[in-house]
């Protein structure tokens, strides 16, 4: 579910998201750098204050793992952007029904 709260939380492409490093993340600034976002273009993420927590905490254990990437597979490799298994598509088909809060 981390994923899915990261896409809705952030806005980013799942493209974007499966390219974010760790050192791409300013939990200070509560803010994301994109590199090479839609048209090759970097940009600035920003996510909102309540979303740090749980961020920094998956975070820190993708590090204590020696992961590079915010989200990597089991072996130690970055998704792609057909691989990852918490796509939206999956969710809604396996009937999940909850609130989407988009970030503001």
């Amino acid at each position: 579910m981390m994923i899915i709260k990261t896409l809705l939380y952030t806005g980013v492409r799942v493209s974007e998201l499966i390219n974010i490093k760790l050192a791409d993340i300013d939990f200070q600034r509560c803010q994301i750098r994109v590199n090479e976002g839609k048209g090759k273009k970097d940009r600035i993420v920003p996510f909102p204050a309540t979303f740090k927590e749980l961020l920094a905490m998956h975070a820190d254990r993708a590090e204590k793992k020696g992961a590079v990437y915010l989200f990597e597979s089991s072996w130690k490799k970055k998704y792609t952007d057909r691989g990852h298994s918490e796509n939206p598509q999956e969710v809604f088909r396996s009937g999940w029904h909850g609130p989407i809060y988009f970030a503001a």
